[in-house]
């Protein structure tokens, strides 16, 4: 288990972090002096994080919860403390067409758990087929925006609208209530 000491607090809003599979789970650690107390072994739940880069298992960072873990991963406790899948947040995997059910188990496996993190994979990742896999994951989140992007623009043409229209309503209806009082 690696015990890296780090300050997490430094890097919250780094990019590199949604590259990561992230998870919080339950574990137990031994609790000598409840032990020494009870004259058998006792054991204690205690919250873990582990933390790694989709494909690579060779670098698997597993220790207790720190609360600089809560903090840099405030998605992924939060499904935690309500008993939710944890993942990265992105299009999951499975919903993605492009890829059958077992290769979405099998990217699962390796810790991919949205497009985006297939997207952005290393290349260093040891799948057959991730190099165009990634092509057409990025190729998708670009199209995805392009077809979104007028749809924002759009809402956000219609919210700025309708906020006129709530001002101009309460402009009238106070110039209205000003004649009545002057009749």
């Amino acid at each position: 288990m690696d015990t890296l000491d780090y300050d997490h607090n430094l890097h919250q809003t780094d990019e590199g972090d949604k590259k990561l599979h992230v998870t919080f789970y339950m574990h137990f650690i031994p609790n000598q002096k409840k032990s020494d107390e009870a004259g058998h072994p006792v054991f204690d739940d205690v919250p873990f994080t582990r933390i790694f880069t989709p494909g690579d298992r060779t670098n698997i960072i597993d220790r207790p919860t720190r609360d600089s873990d809560q903090l840099r991963f405030p998605a992924q406790w939060m499904r935690f403390q309500k008993n939710m899948e944890q993942r990265a947040d992105g299009m999951p995997i499975a919903e993605w067409p492009i890829v059958t059910r077992g290769q979405a188990e099998e990217l699962k496996h390796l810790g991919f758990t949205t497009v985006e993190q297939i997207a952005e994979a290393s290349d260093s990742v040891n799948y057959m087929g991730l190099q165009s896999l990634k092509n057409r994951a990025k190729a998708f989140l670009a199209a995805s925006k392009d077809v979104t992007a007028p749809i924002e623009k759009l809402t956000r043409q219609m919210e700025e609208l309708q906020a006129q229209n709530k001002v101009l309503a309460e402009t009238i209806e106070a110039m209205s209530k000003k004649q009545k009082e002057k009749a």
